[in-house]
């Protein structure tokens, strides 16, 4: 999906007519297949870089970490510290964390505000 949208948004009738600013960009790192994940920081990288060329732009809006509740609650932090050191190179603007339960998100929402000292 990544390619077909990047492939619509460059496309000439809409790039004049809407500009990239008006547009949303969202992925997300660590779910790789149904029972598969990884959110080793090299992996995060290169998804993350895979994605902004799939997507024909610079730089996304927003990432996530996918499905955090599948690993341990360190891997997300680390993951989310890759994601925040991309906002810190213009990659990406926003970075969020996604899965069940609520308390689990909590927990890694803190720690990485402990870490990083900066929310998700």
């Amino acid at each position: 999906s990544e390619w077909l949208l990047g492939d619509a948004f460059s496309h000439p009738d809409l790039a004049s007519t809407y500009d990239r600013s008006e547009i949303i960009l969202m992925t997300k790192v660590g779910r790789i297949a149904a029972l598969e994940f990884n959110y080793d920081p090299e992996w995060i990288r290169f998804s993350m870089n895979r994605s902004i060329e799939r997507f024909k732009t610079s730089y996304l809006d927003v990432a996530f970490c996918h499905d955090i509740e599948y690993v341990a609650d360190g891997d997300a932090v680390v993951a989310a510290g890759v994601l925040f050191d991309m906002v810190k190179n213009g990659k990406i603007d926003n970075v969020g964390v996604s899965g069940y339960t609520l308390d689990k998100i909590v927990r890694v929402a803190n720690l990485v505000r402990v870490n990083y000292s900066t929310p998700p």
